[in-house]
């Protein structure tokens, strides 16, 4: 698992990093209404793309015997969903640019929307390396997927092309990304195409695709209620700010969790490996995570004033920090999906995803009644209250207590807390000395590392094991201890 992780998070950071670069290179080249208008229209294609899938990905992986004859199904059956889904988006360009009040939506949508139909090509393959666990596969891809996109974006950014920059560059690095999978992956489909293997996985995609619905709802109805009610140029803040929570949080969460959907379904029989293994993943997020996020909320100020130029992206300054809490809460829950998925249990991922979503549409909606600081605040703080019912809902599916869970949890939030009110006062220190931001925030960064990474190499927690074993650096030995006894 660890050898598949390492692979897998190579590529997913390789993506992730660059995407983020790149982002704050173009927000700099673009401005903030560009870019909150580019977010605006990837909340509806990415709402959109969920049907292409329909969680028929997710039951390959979990499907334990693959007939050539099912996945020659499971390619022209989203095929022909790739496409019809662009068609969609193309027939309600104009009333979704209304919706969202951007005219020049119109014309980005349709073509935006290409890139549902082509990510179907994909699909199968992409499962397949993740059902055998060659991430290294999937890691090329990715990695091909980043350099085209940078390259293509801030090239035609460069060049004035506005906009189109990054939906031309989606669409190129998406393209070469299905290109290096079709290279790398020997299985071709077949002239065939059975409605009885539609049938069959039928009831396990409907909840699959009804609670990546509700999800993607659930993770983007802030930047509807922003756009709608606030503006582009709001969202832009928002999305900048948002872009910054997420990229050390959820996206390193989804690194380290990829991987657990193929090697949890094989546990589903041995729930106390289960429980163990689901506690250390959890245990290594937060290692990792909650520094990151504590240290971001901490030195916003200094890092909004090096990365941007323009005085108008000061207004993400409270935004990622009244975010950062929330991140951290994204991050630890993503592997909560795993479970409900490894067991079967995709109905009530559904149910319970709508129910949280109603919730945090109306914690949104009474927000933005304050700004959009008054968004961020509400998110923040429904999200965590709600989050003990995030895991107390699954966790009986594997007879889990929360408790035992904070536990294991606590000690990496007291030394990020710690670490973080060390850095706060460094950085306001320093800032009252006059010191340059860039300056500031180096010795920030090198202060908040050396601290928490010191407390680890001192106490050497389990999830530190883990992470050494995950980088290549130790092996697992047979007695190699649990993060918590039962």
């Amino acid at each position: 698992m660890f050898s598949g992780a390492r692979w897998h998070s190579f590529g997913a950071g390789s993506v992730q990093a660059s995407r983020l670069l790149i982002s704050l290179v173009l927000a700099n080249m673009l401005g903030r209404e560009l870019f909150g208008l580019m977010a605006a229209v990837q909340v509806i294609v990415g709402f959109a793309d969920y049907f292409k899938d329909a969680g028929i990905g997710q039951a390959i992986v979990r499907r334990p015997k693959l007939e050539p004859g099912f996945l020659s199904t499971v390619f022209f059956a989203n095929l022909v969903m790739g496409a019809a889904i662009s068609g969609v988006i193309w027939a309600l360009a104009v009333p979704m640019s209304h919706l969202i009040h951007e005219p020049q939506a119109i014309s980005v949508l349709p073509v935006l929307g290409l890139s549902i139909f082509i990510s179907s090509f994909g699909v199968v393959q992409r499962s397949l390396c993740v059902r055998t666990m060659r991430f290294d596969r999937l890691a090329l891809s990715n990695l091909v997927n980043a350099v085209v996109y940078g390259v293509v974006a801030v090239g035609l950014a460069y060049l004035g092309w506005g906009i189109w920059a990054m939906v031309l560059g989606t669409l190129a690095g998406q393209l070469s990304s299905n290109v290096v999978l079709w290279l790398q992956t020997s299985w071709q489909p077949a002239p065939t195409f059975h409605f009885a293997y539609l049938r069959e996985i039928w009831v396990f995609c409907a909840g699959i695709l009804g609670s990546n619905l509700v999800n993607h709802f659930l993770n983007n109805i802030d930047r509807m209620v922003v756009q709608v009610f606030l503006g582009t140029s709001v969202l832009g803040s928002y999305a900048i700010a948002a872009r910054l929570v997420t990229f050390p949080a959820q996206n390193l969460g989804r690194m380290l969790t990829a991987v657990l959907l193929p090697s949890f379904s094989r546990l589903q029989d041995n729930l106390e490996l289960y429980r163990e293994n689901f506690l250390r993943s959890c245990a290594g997020i937060a290692m990792l995570t909650c520094p990151m996020m504590v240290g971001l909320m901490a030195v916003a100020p200094i890092l909004v004033e090096s990365l941007f130029h323009d005085p108008e992206w000061q207004e993400a300054i409270p935004l990622i920090v009244w975010m950062g809490p929330l991140g951290i809460v994204f991050a630890i829950s993503l592997p909560l999906h795993t479970i409900y998925v490894s067991l079967g249990r995709s109905m009530e991922l559904m149910v319970y995803g709508i129910l949280f979503g109603i919730i945090s549409a109306e914690a949104y909606l009474l927000g933005s009644l304050h700004g959009v600081k008054g968004v961020a605040i509400a998110g923040t703080l429904t999200h965590t209250v709600m989050s003990y019912f995030y895991f107390a809902v699954p966790f009986r599916f594997i007879h889990l207590k929360v408790r035992r869970l904070v536990r294991v949890l606590f000690p990496y939030f007291a030394v990020s807390g710690a670490m973080g009110l060390l850095v706060w006062g460094l950085r306001d220190l320093l800032t009252q000395a006059g010191l340059d931001p860039r300056i500031n925030l180096v010795c920030c960064v090198v202060l908040g590392a050396a601290f928490y990474g010191g407390i680890l190499w001192r106490f050497k927690p389990p999830a530190m094991e883990d992470m050494l074993r995950f980088v290549g650096m130790r092996r697992r030995s047979a007695s190699s201890p649990v993060e918590v006894k039962s």
